[in-house]
């Protein structure tokens, strides 16, 4: 029940003005002392006090939020905990069943590098890059979650001769905020709406078509557990056949797979000068895609069909109605 004799916030309303009155005497106080005529002390109190009452309120009105900390872990770290250890080991197995590099192709890199030099064959070889985060680190530890992922490291592949790799010239052109907005125009009008998906480990889902091929050195924590490399290797290392991430032309690689995907299996087209930005004009759909992110916006009826038809060609989770796309919130009707 509502107090009427003691209306809400009327406490801190007096002690929020008490402090501003207060601070402002003081002031004026101390600018007469000095001799002044108190203008300037009361406005510098003033000041002071406003500070003071804002600083005050801030903690009353607003509850202390706990962050949401993902701690990275180093190489020394990870390997000392089983289970950012098990989570590395996860990830590359889900990633060695893509087909992301070939375990029968195992070679020691000695041996590589001294075959392609004598049979005058160039390639590019780099290293795997295991990575480990607890998401949740602030919680107890039984809140928290391992997150692995295994990268390659673009920043130092080489070629057969231990020179600095040189790649080919490519690019990728992911969608702009601009384009993004129009999409999400268009799914407004009536008849129509906008949903999003997410491509899965999109990157692996293309070939690395590099002019080269590229090997990768396995780190000891992603050798089969079977214990068959352990007496064999030193070094191994395996050709990498998909374009996992951290390769310099990985992204490229990607929107062209999509690309091609888009237009030749599912009948879209490209619209001149907006990069990544697709027209159905059998269904009126628009495709809007930022990397992995997907948007797509038009005729309501059309919808179901269209992710049916792309869940053929690649791989995305769960489509929902637009809620977060490129950094911002969005609320629609």
């Amino acid at each position: 029940k509502e107090n009427i004799l003691m209306p809400e916030g009327l406490i801190f309303g007096l002690v929020d003005n008490g402090i501003l009155a207060f601070t402002t005497l003081i002031g004026i106080d101390i600018d007469k002392y000095f001799k002044g005529s108190g203008i300037h002390g009361a406005i510098y109190g003033a000041l002071l006090g406003n500070s003071l009452s804002d600083f005050l309120g801030a903690l009353l009105d607003f509850p202390l939020m706990t962050a949401l900390v993902a701690k990275l872990l180093d190489r020394r770290e990870y390997r000392r905990d089983p289970r950012a250890k098990q989570a590395i080991r996860d990830e590359g197995k889900s990633l060695v069943d893509q087909g992301t590099w070939l375990l029968h192709t195992v070679t020691e890199k000695q041996e590589l590098l001294s075959r392609a030099r004598a049979t005058g064959k160039k390639l590019h070889y780099g290293d795997l890059n295991p990575i480990c985060s607890i998401k949740f680190y602030e919680l107890p530890p039984n809140h928290w979650i391992y997150k692995g992922r295994i990268t390659f490291r673009g920043d130092n592949t080489r070629d057969e001769d231990g020179a600095y790799a040189v790649f080919q010239e490519l690019s990728a052109s992911p969608t702009s905020i601009q384009d993004a907005n129009c999409a999400i125009a268009y799914g407004l009008m009536i008849g129509n709406r906008t949903t999003t998906a997410d491509a899965v480990k999109a990157y692996i889902q293309a070939l690395l078509r590099s002019k080269y091929p590229t090997w990768v050195r396995v780190p000891r924590e992603l050798w089969p557990e079977d214990g068959s490399w352990d007496s064999k290797y030193t070094q191994p290392m395996c050709l990498l056949e998909r374009a996992l991430y951290g390769t310099p032309e990985s992204g490229a690689h990607w929107e062209k797979h999509f690309t091609d995907i888009v237009l030749n299996k599912l009948g879209g087209e490209k619209i001149p000068d907006h990069p990544s930005l697709f027209w159905f004009p059998t269904s009126k759909l628009l495709l809007t895609v930022y990397v992995d992110d997907l948007l797509l916006s038009g005729p309501t009826n059309a919808y179901d069909q269209f992710w049916e038809n792309l869940k053929e060609h690649v791989n995305i989770d769960t489509v929902g109605p637009l809620d977060r796309f490129l950094g911002r919130n969005h609320i629609t009707p």
